[in-house]
């Protein structure tokens, strides 16, 4: 596990909330990835060519970008 930083942006839910996440990158291979507690769906995406679909202020301006930039840096 690597952390990558910490980030904040408007949460997606809950009107004049701030969301600060700490966000790290995870290798699991072939674990099983599933919802639980409060997350309510998991959608596999490409970072590169996301689908025209809503996702959160934090998921669509800092963990994306995030990771486009992090794939196009070299040994990644």
């Amino acid at each position: 596990m690597t952390f990558i930083g910490r980030f904040q942006a408007p949460a997606a839910n809950e009107p004049d909330h701030t969301v600060i996440a700490d966000i790290f990158r995870l290798h699991v291979g072939d674990a099983e990835i599933g919802a639980t507690a409060e997350i309510e769906e998991i959608r596999w995406i490409s970072p590169q060519n996301p689908p025209d679909i809503v996702m959160a202020p934090l998921t669509e301006h800092h963990v994306l970008p995030f990771h486009r930039q992090y794939s196009l840096s070299p040994g990644n």
